[in-house]
């Protein structure tokens, strides 16, 4: 086994963010980290996640400790999931299972044993299908269609006109949401971001500023925002930084944490500012910073304001690296 370096808790402090590092303990002190390994160099391991049952880690260690991160969240590394895999690493090392590297184990089959593998992952996992069509040449090439935004507009109006008033029922509503969500997240996984981007930020838009939000009891309707934001968060860290599309999805994202936290904090904006702090880009980033130092200074000399939303608003600021 090739030994990585030595690394302390004090160096990971050292690497990220202080407030994503707080949350990386508490991940770790919980015993949310699960399924690690370590292979060669490279640490793995699984995380339970606040919008999918779990997240996958890879951290690369070299000479100078941390090289690189990687994280299957919206953030995509350097997160607080990634903190909580090297802190179980630093503290916990025994619990790493070593195994050979995927390129070692790989290139001892032969052609016909890698067909017979690819095929036995493909009938269990069929949705890797779309990552052969990906890495295979194609036949024919496709023509790109662009989305029509005016008509992802009204298909969520009409999403929401099939409330009846009953919100002990508001299923129609719900599946025919999930059914645009589900199209942003085919175009998203063919690889057509702006197309993918532009239905997650009309649902976004669209639904922060619905009433049947307001009067969501259940959170059925919350839980398909939360599908669309995440969206959003992944199609950020996929743009050209500061390309039209990329400053278009970081206000949008603004937008959704000021919603959110005058709803009274329900949880949609958690990872976002972590998101904006990691693929704003510099204009992006330095446009948020602004944004929110401007809404928390108004609550700070407000005298009606509640004591919890200057605190949200803190919170928010120190993951964006304002002090």
């Amino acid at each position: 086994m090739s030994h990585p370096p030595k690394l302390t808790e004090q160096d990971i402090k050292a690497k990220f963010n202080p407030t994503y590092f707080q949350r990386g303990l508490k991940y770790y002190q919980a015993g949310y980290v699960s399924n690690t390994s370590i292979s060669g160099k490279i640490l793995q391991g699984k995380c339970e996640g606040s919008y999918a049952n779990y997240y996958r880690m890879e951290v690369h260690l070299g000479k100078k400790g941390i090289v690189k991160t990687n994280c299957t969240c919206p953030i995509g590394g350097g997160c607080k999931h990634v903190i909580a895999l090297l802190l179980t690493w630093v503290n916990d090392p025994a619990l790493f299972r070593e195994k050979q590297s995927v390129e070692t184990y790989l290139a001892r089959l032969s052609k016909q044993q890698l067909i017979e593998l690819v095929e036995e992952m493909l009938d269990q996992e069929p949705d890797l299908e779309d990552l052969l069509d990906k890495v295979l040449p194609a036949s024919v090439e496709q023509e790109v269609i662009t989305v029509n935004e005016a008509q992802v507009h009204r298909q969520v109006k009409r999403a929401l006109s099939l409330h009846t008033g009953d919100w002990m029922n508001v299923q129609p509503v719900v599946d025919e949401l999930a059914g645009i969500v589900l199209k942003g997240d085919q175009y998203l996984a063919e690889g057509a971001i702006t197309n993918a981007c532009m239905i997650y930020q009309v649902l976004v838009h669209d639904l922060i500023h619905s009433e049947e939000l307001l009067n969501d009891h259940d959170g059925d309707i919350l839980t398909i925002l939360e599908e669309a934001v995440v969206g959003m968060m992944t199609c950020l860290a996929r743009f050209e930084t500061d390309s039209a599309e990329h400053l278009s999805a970081v206000q949008q994202l603004f937008k959704v944490i000021i919603k959110d936290i005058e709803l009274g904090g329900y949880g949609i904006h958690e990872d976002i500012p972590e998101t904006l702090y990691q693929h704003a880009g510099a204009e992006g980033l330095s446009w948020v910073q602004h944004q929110v130092k401007a809404q928390y200074e108004k609550l700070r000399t407000s005298n009606t304001a509640a004591e919890w939303e200057k605190e949200q608003w803190r919170e928010v600021l120190a993951k964006l690296g304002v002090y």
